[in-house]
């Protein structure tokens, strides 16, 4: 074997094993945490968004166990976490999952203006 092709055969090697590393399950929740989809963090970590989707349920029962006296990590209550702007029909007080807040949970919370479309503008805010 030529040494160039040694050398490329050892490069392809180490770079696709680190492209291809599974994460742990702390990256995981760390990405969470910073806001990613459950799509980009399975697509990043080479997984399935169902094994993504399970690491995160079993993290957050993790915390369940925790002593009740620790602060919570996160937002505080009504924090923005989207802009307002004209995402769609909202029920008014909606919630959803929302990893970046303390609670874990956002709702929707219209805003003044309307949308061209009609109904009004609304964001997201940690509850």
């Amino acid at each position: 074997m030529r040494p160039l092709h040694w050398f490329a055969s050892i490069v392809l090697s180490v770079v696709s094993s680190y492209s291809m590393a599974e994460c742990t399950d702390n990256k995981v929740v760390d990405l969470a945490q910073k806001g990613r989809s459950l799509s980009a963090i399975a697509k990043l970590c080479d997984m399935r968004i169902a094994e993504v989707r399970e690491i995160l349920e079993s993290e957050s029962g993790n915390e369940d166990d925790e002593d009740d006296d620790e602060i919570a990590q996160g937002m505080p209550s009504g924090s923005p976490v989207m802009p307002c702007g004209c995402w769609g029909y909202a029920a008014t007080n909606a919630t959803f999952p929302e990893p970046r807040c303390s609670s874990q949970v956002a709702r929707a919370r219209m805003c003044s203006s309307p949308c061209p479309m009609g109904g009004y503008a609304w964001r997201a805010v940690c509850r």
